[in-house]
């Protein structure tokens, strides 16, 4: 759950691939809310070799984010 609703949680790890000469080490958290008429995502996006520094930040962002008002309320 975040901010009260359900989330789809998923992670994204590459490593070592190789993109015409270059290497590509990368590591992609993401959350995905679904809610009536809108999505939300969340990313923590960054080097492989940073993992357990983005575990922290996705876990401290999924426990803190909070969606203040609905966005379909004019009142």
């Amino acid at each position: 759950l975040v901010d009260g609703q359900v989330a789809i949680v998923d992670e994204l790890v590459i490593e070592n691939f190789n993109i015409n000469g270059a290497t590509l080490d990368l590591m992609v958290y993401q959350a995905q809310i679904q809610m009536a008429g809108f999505n939300i995502g969340l990313y923590v996006i960054g080097e492989h070799k940073e993992e357990a520094v983005l575990s922290d930040a996705f876990k401290l962002l999924l426990h803190t984010y909070s969606l203040p008002i609905n966005p379909f309320d004019v009142s």
